[in-house]
């Protein structure tokens, strides 16, 4: 068991800061949204930063429900990321479910354009959507943004005016996006996705920036009191451990650690929920089954008296 969770390694401070900005944060009287904004929030390259001064990242995860036992098979980032945006396991799966991922996916393989991404499920839902990518690789030569209708890429922030380099442009676009859309009325919220590549940076800095990026993001989705924040941290290539530990902050979801050992598959329709758009979903060709659940559900009390009754 990993009592301490994140905050037992080195790389594990710096998120909780953020979510306590959000709790601190005045209220404001601009419009909010029929639907919450979320912003899922991917980070790799961590590494062996020191975190202890990211008090920010601290007070985030005491609002956090963590989910500390995400294992993944490799630590290949574009394979972890493929499988969060398409709920579906790169090896073939059981006849009847879902068509297997074809070819499959290796490190860095595109995403097949027929599988349905997080954007494509959440889109008839009326949710705005947009991905910030600072690490190359990961734009629509990947199929990841599958659905996005914004998109900035790592060739797209490195052409922006304010010369800042893609770590630091990424961060400056999310939160220009999320600014304009508090800034007015709108019908349904925003569901960004923003990629943090903190291998551009030395060791010494990738921990202060952490911190001060999700501060800002915290930051510019306080007019929303019902927004959802979601992080995945993300093993180091060189990493001897597949933990990939996923945090969510979800208004009126009480703060917990949950060590249990968890597969990725679930975290698809973790977040779809919070979007309110529960699988199965009504569309047109209908979407591909999920394999995974609702971590946040309540299990049904049939599945809880087999676990009781299997002494878990």
């Amino acid at each position: 068991m990993r009592s301490n969770g994140f905050f037992g390694r080195s790389s594990g401070t710096a998120l909780a800061a953020a979510l306590a900005l959000v709790a601190a944060a005045p209220a404001c009287t601009r419009p909010t949204p029929a639907r919450p904004h979320l912003v899922l929030i991917t980070v790799e390259g961590l590494g062996q930063a020191d975190l202890s001064e990211a008090n920010n990242l601290r007070q985030l995860a005491g609002q956090c429900v963590r989910f500390e036992g995400i294992d993944l098979v490799s630590p290949s980032v574009p394979r972890a990321l493929a499988l969060l945006f398409s709920g579906l396991r790169d090896a073939p799966l059981p006849e009847g479910t879902t068509a297997a991922l074809q070819p499959p996916l290796g490190p860095g393989a595109p995403l097949p354009g027929s599988v349905d991404t997080l954007f494509e499920r959440a889109a008839p839902r009326g949710f705005e959507t947009a991905a910030v990518l600072s690490r190359a690789g990961l734009g629509l030569e990947s199929g990841l943004p599958q659905g996005a209708v914004h998109l900035w890429d790592r060739e797209r922030l490195e052409t922006r005016q304010d010369g800042a380099l893609p770590l630091t442009a990424a961060l400056n676009a999310s939160v220009e996006f999320l600014d304009a859309r508090m800034a007015r009325a709108v019908e349904h919220g925003a569901l960004l996705w923003v990629h943090l590549d903190l291998a551009q940076l030395p060791a010494a800095e990738q921990g202060p920036f952490l911190d001060a990026a999700f501060a800002r993001l915290s930051a510019a989705l306080e007019a929303d009191p019902r927004h959802v924040l979601a992080a995945w941290f993300l093993p180091a290539q060189d990493s001897f451990s597949y933990v990939a530990p996923f945090w969510l902050r979800v208004p009126g979801q009480t703060a917990r650690l949950d060590t249990e050992v968890n597969d990725p598959v679930h975290l698809l329709p973790t977040l779809l929920a919070r979007l309110g758009a529960h699988p199965p979903l009504d569309a047109t060709p209908p979407f591909a089954e999920l394999e995974g659940r609702d971590l946040l559900a309540e299990p049904a009390p049939a599945a809880a008296e087999a676990s009781e009754a299997n002494g878990g």
